[in-house]
Formats: C-alpha cells, sequence, structure tokens
C-alpha cells in the first residue's frame, strides 16, 4: 500500500490514507501515528476497506465532532473511468 493523502487530527495524531491493488480490486486503509522526535511510532489502523468496496480514495481529512468524536471524511476519485461507480 502505498499513501495517498494525509492529516493531522485534533489529538496530533497523524492520519495516513493509503491505497493499494489486490488483484483487480482496490484496497484502502487509514493509519494513524503518533510522531514523536525520534520519529513514527507504531501505527494504530482506524480504517480498512474491503477489496473492491471502494474505488480510488484519494483524500482524508480529520476533525472532531461537537461530541468529541473523530470523523474522518474522504474523497474519491473516478479518474473519468465509467467503470469505476462508488
Amino acid at each position: 500500500m502505498r499513501p495517498v493523502g494525509a492529516d493531522f487530527g485534533p489529538d496530533g495524531f497523524l492520519n495516513v490514507l493509503e491505497l493499494g491493488f489486490s488483484g483487480s480490486a482496490i484496497k484502502s486503509r487509514v493509519r494513524r501515528f503518533d510522531v514523536t522526535f525520534a520519529g513514527l511510532l507504531t501505527p494504530k489502523l482506524d480504517f480498512a476497506s474491503k477489496s473492491g468496496q471502494f474505488d480510488n480514495l484519494e483524500a482524508v481529512w480529520v476533525w472532531a465532532d461537537p461530541k468529541g468524536r473523530f470523523r474522518l471524511p474522504m474523497i474519491l476519485y473516478d479518474n473519468f473511468d465509467l467503470l469505476q461507480q462508488t
């Protein structure tokens, strides 16, 4: 998987959206890293799609709603390809 988008959340953690291909289907995941002076610490998996669940997720941002719940909206890009539906 390769990083395609990232954002720092209100908690200071770095959230990285990654995209990969499994056969002919696309998979995505968001991992959250603690950033320290020593580097990135072991990530926590916050989201993982099933193979083919979404097409081409390419951007993510992180925010907290009024109740303090974190939200991870992602943007899907279809590359002007009629075969991509989500």
